[in-house]
C-alpha cells in the first residue's frame, strides 16, 4: 500500500509539473511583480503593486524613479501595444506581417513620425530628455523580461520585442497626435484622395480613430465637484490608455497614461487634456522642399526606396510615386542622388501639421504633474484644470459651456447638445457614478419623438413596421446596451440620408417618405442582426473590438464593446451619423474628494447591483505584493 501511494504521488507531482509546463507554453510566465530589481543608472527608488484588474500604483522617491517604474509597468503589463504603436510609428510593420503593411508603412514614414521624433529628442532641453531616458530605462528592463520577450503574440507572429530607444516614445507620441487630428479630407485632386485613403486605411488598420470625440466636464455631486474625462479611441482590443496611481513629492494622484509614451491626458479632479490636434490642407504652388528618402524592408527582405517632399512648412502632396527599387545613380563628386526637384505644376497640395516641426509635449505634461502651466507643442492642448473646486477652460475649444455648477469642453460641434442632458444631472446633484455613465440623449429622443408622430397610428402601418414603432414611441431616450430603440432610430435615419442625401425632417417629408426610409433601415437591421427584433439592441449595433495585426486570430478574440452612449450623450459612443464614428472602445475618469474610478473595454467585466461593468478603482487593496526598482550597487 506504502509503494501504491509513493507511486501515485509520484505520479501527481509528475502530472502537475506537467500541467504547469503546459500553462507556461501556453499563457506565459508572469513579469515580475515583487520582490526588489536592481536597476543601473537609478539614483532612487520607485516601488510599484497591483490591483486585482491589474492597474499599477507607483511610489518613487524623485521623478526619475517614477518615469522608469511608469516605463517599467507600460512594457509588463503592456509589452504588445507598444511593441504595436512602435512599429506602427516606426513604419516597421511590414517587417513583421510582409508586404500586406507596406502602404501602412509607407504612410507613416511620408508623416514622419520616426524621423521627426530623433530629431525632436536631439532638441529636448536636458530636464526632459533625462525623463525620456528614465522612461526607457524602465521599458528596457521589462523588455528584458523573458515573460515580456516570449509573449504569445509575439511567439504567434514569430518577432522579437527588439530594444527601445528612448525617442521611440516621441515617435508614438507624434502618431497619437496626428490620429487626433480630423480624418483628412479626400479633396478633388488625385493626390489629395490618395492620402486621405491612405489615412484612412492606416486608422482602420489599428484600429484608432474618434480621438477627438472626446469630451471633459465638472458638475456637483453628492459627493463634492467631480471632473469628468472621457476618451473614445477607436475599436483597438489594446487600451489606448490605462490608469495609473502615482505618488511622488509628497502628493499623490490618479492619472491616465499613454503606453509607450510619456503622455498624461488626465488626472483625476485636476487636469483632462483633449487628444486634440490641427492639420490643414492647401494648394501651396511655392517650391518643394528636397527629398527626404527612407527605405523600407518587410518580412522576405524586399527593400523598397521611398521619397518623400517633407519639412517644418508642411508635406508636398504629390501622385504616389516610389522610388526605383534598385540603386539610385549618384553625382561622383557629392556622392548625393540624382533626382530632379519637381515642378510647380508636379506640387499637388501641401498638408500643414505642427508635428511636421521638431518638437513634443513631454514638458507639457511634466509641468501638469509639477502643477505648472503646460505649453504644448503637438497638441492643441484644450481641456479642464481644476482649483479650488473651480474648472477653468485651458485652451478655447469647439465646445465650451457653462451652467450653473458645471463645465463643459469638447473639440467636437456635434456634442453640444451633450451639455443639455449634463445640465439635468447637475440639478440633481447625483452621483460620479451616475454622472460620468449617463447616456442620455434629449437630442436623439427628440428627434426620434418628432420622427414617430410623421408616421401617424401604428394600426396604419404595415406588419414590418409595427414592432419598431412600438419600440421607438416606448423609448426614453437612453443608450443603453439591452436598449433596441436606438439601434432602430439610427439605422431609419442613416437609411434616409443613404436615399436622399439629408436626415430625415417630419416638416419637410412626408409620412410616406419617412415610413420609406424606416423600411429601409430595418431591413437593415433584419440583415445585419437578424429577423427578431427583439436581437437588434445597441451593444450588437455598436461592433466589437479587434486586435491590430491579430484580428480575426481565435486564440486572440476580441473582448464584446461595452456600448457606450451617443455624441449627443454626456458619454460619447459608437453612432451611424457621425461620419468618422468613434468606435466602441472608450476610456473614462472621474472622481471627486480623493475618489476615482477607471473605465476602459480592456478591463475584466465584474457584476455590480445586476449590472455588467468595466469600472474599477485604480489602487490595489492593501497587503498587495510590491516590486521595488532600486538604484544596483
Amino acid at each position: 500500500m506504502t509503494r501504491f501511494l509513493l507511486s501515485l504521488g509520484l505520479a501527481l507531482v509528475a502530472f502537475l509539473v506537467l500541467a504547469g509546463a503546459v500553462a507556461l507554453l501556453a499563457y506565459g510566465a508572469e513579469p515580475s511583480r515583487e520582490g526588489t530589481l536592481r536597476v543601473p543608472g537609478l539614483d532612487a527608488e520607485a516601488r510599484l503593486s497591483w490591483s486585482p484588474a491589474g492597474e499599477v500604483s507607483i511610489a518613487a522617491d524623485d521623478e526619475a524613479a517614477m518615469w522608469t517604474a511608469l516605463g517599467y509597468a507600460h512594457g509588463a503589463d503592456h509589452g504588445w501595444s507598444v511593441a504595436v504603436w512602435r512599429q506602427a510609428a516606426l513604419g516597421q510593420l511590414s517587417r513583421w506581417v510582409g508586404t500586406e503593411a507596406t502602404d501602412l508603412d509607407r504612410h507613416a514614414r511620408q508623416l514622419g513620425f520616426g524621423a521627426l521624433a530623433r530629431q525632436s529628442y536631439a532638441r529636448l532641453d536636458d530636464a526632459d530628455r533625462a525623463a525620456v531616458d528614465a522612461y526607457a530605462r524602465g521599458m528596457r528592463l521589462a523588455f528584458a523580461d523573458d515573460a515580456v520577450a516570449e509573449r504569445d503574440e509575439f511567439v504567434e507572429l514569430d518577432v522579437d520585442a527588439e530594444r527601445w530607444e528612448p525617442w521611440h516614445a516621441l515617435a508614438i507620441e507624434r502618431m497619437v497626435a496626428w490620429l487626433a487630428t480630423p480624418t483628412p479630407a479626400r479633396g478633388t485632386t488625385q493626390e489629395t484622395r490618395d492620402f486621405a485613403d491612405a489615412d484612412s486605411l492606416f486608422r482602420h488598420a489599428l484600429a484608432l480613430g474618434g480621438l477627438r470625440h472626446a469630451r471633459a466636464y465638472t458638475g456637483p455631486t453628492s459627493e463634492g465637484a467631480a471632473l469628468v474625462y472621457h476618451q473614445p479611441y477607436g475599436s483597438s482590443a489594446l487600451p489606448l490608455l490605462v490608469g495609473a496611481r502615482v505618488a511622488l513629492g509628497g502628493r499623490e494622484r490618479v492619472v491616465a497614461t499613454v503606453p509607450g509614451t510619456l503622455m498624461l491626458p488626465a488626472s483625476s479632479g485636476e487636469w483632462a487634456v483633449l487628444l486634440t490636434s490641427r492639420a490643414r490642407t492647401d494648394r501651396d504652388t511655392s517650391a518643394a522642399p528636397p527629398p527626404v528618402y527612407s527605405r523600407l524592408v518587410n518580412r522576405d527582405g524586399d527593400e523598397t526606396l521611398l521619397r518623400v517632399w517633407r519639412d517644418a512648412r508642411g508635406l508636398v502632396l504629390r501622385k504616389r510615386e516610389d522610388a526605383p527599387r534598385d540603386t539610385l545613380a549618384v553625382e561622383v563628386a557629392t556622392g548625393e542622388p540624382i533626382l530632379a526637384a519637381p515642378t510647380v505644376e508636379e506640387l499637388g497640395a501641401r498638408l500643414h501639421w505642427s508635428g511636421f516641426e521638431p518638437g513634443s509635449d513631454v514638458g507639457a505634461f511634466r509641468a501638469l504633474l509639477a502643477g505648472d502651466t503646460p505649453t504644448f507643442r503637438l497638441l492643441v492642448g484644450q481641456g479642464l484644470r481644476m482649483a479650488g473646486g473651480q474648472a477653468t477652460p485651458m485652451v478655447t475649444t469647439a465646445v465650451a459651456r457653462r451652467g450653473d455648477g458645471w463645465t463643459f469642453v469638447s473639440d467636437e460641434a456635434s456634442s453640444a447638445p451633450a451639455t443639455r442632458r449634463l445640465a439635468a444631472l447637475a440639478r440633481g446633484r447625483v452621483t460620479p457614478d451616475a454622472l460620468a455613465q449617463d447616456t442620455g440623449s434629449p437630442w436623439a429622443l427628440e428627434q426620434s419623438r418628432t420622427l414617430v408622430r410623421s408616421l401617424g397610428n401604428r394600426d396604419s402601418l404595415t406588419l414590418d413596421l409595427q414592432d419598431a414603432y412600438a419600440f421607438l414611441r416606448g423609448w426614453d431616450g437612453y443608450y443603453t446596451p439591452e436598449a433596441i430603440a436606438p439601434s432602430i432610430a439610427e439605422a431609419w435615419i442613416e437609411a434616409h440620408r443613404r436615399a436622399f442625401g439629408r436626415a430625415p425632417e417630419a416638416s419637410r417629408a412626408d409620412s410616406a417618405l419617412i415610413s420609406y426610409t424606416l423600411r429601409l433601415g430595418v431591413a437593415s437591421l433584419r440583415d445585419s442582426l437578424g429577423r427578431e427584433p427583439g436581437t437588434w439592441t445597441w451593444d450588437r449595433f455598436s461592433g466589437e473590438l479587434r486586435q491590430p495585426l491579430l484580428a480575426g486570430r481565435a486564440r486572440f478574440a476580441p473582448t464584446p464593446a461595452r456600448a457606450g452612449g451617443h455624441p449627443t450623450s454626456p458619454l460619447p459612443g459608437p453612432s451611424l451619423l457621425l461620419d468618422a464614428p468613434p468606435g466602441p472602445a472608450v476610456f473614462s475618469m472621474w472622481g471627486g474628494s480623493g475618489f476615482a474610478r477607471t473605465d476602459h473595454p480592456a478591463l475584466p467585466v465584474t457584476r455590480t447591483r445586476g449590472r455588467d461593468t468595466r469600472v474599477v478603482r485604480t489602487w490595489p487593496r492593501a497587503g498587495s505584493p510590491t516590486l521595488t526598482l532600486a538604484p544596483a550597487r
